[in-house]
């Protein structure tokens, strides 16, 4: 009896599990392998931060650790007031990014944004850098 029980139980976790994986197969979004930089014309022009620990010029000093969409949010709150026209932002993640402590080090996310190249200026001033092509995000926040 305690074999037949035993048995039944194994079958019904095996099962379980099974099911698990193939919803969590249909339900995952295909992610789109082709970048942005295709549709870039000829006046715009794709600039990319790399964060440091705390000498951002959207530092706020959260209570929670902060979701990736209230990041992006603060970062282009923070560009658009400073009168920062922004076609598109994107961001990537380094994990195990190994880092110092100083305000200065990085922390492994780098903002990417596609602007104007009139806006080139005044985003070098924020520490900005001019790139050829983006590479390829996992998350994509596009904003018009």
């Amino acid at each position: 009896m305690k074999k037949i029980l035993f048995f039944s139980l194994m079958l019904a976790c095996i099962f379980s599990f099974g099911k698990c994986n193939k919803k969590k197969k249909c339900c995952t979004k295909k992610t789109s392998t082709e970048t942005s930089s295709a549709k870039l014309s000829a006046n715009e022009v794709w600039m990319q931060y790399d964060e440091t620990k705390c000498e951002n010029p959207w530092h706020f000093n959260w209570f929670v650790k902060p979701t990736e969409a209230q990041i992006m949010g603060a970062v282009n709150s923070q560009l658009t007031g400073q009168e920062i026209s922004i076609l598109e932002i994107q961001s990537t993640y380094e994990e195990g990014m190994i880092s110092c402590d100083a305000c200065n080090c990085r922390n492994g996310r780098h903002f990417y944004v596609r602007v104007n190249k009139s806006e080139i200026e005044k985003l070098k001033a924020l520490k900005f850098y001019e790139l050829k092509e983006i590479p390829k995000t996992k998350s994509i926040d596009t904003t018009k």
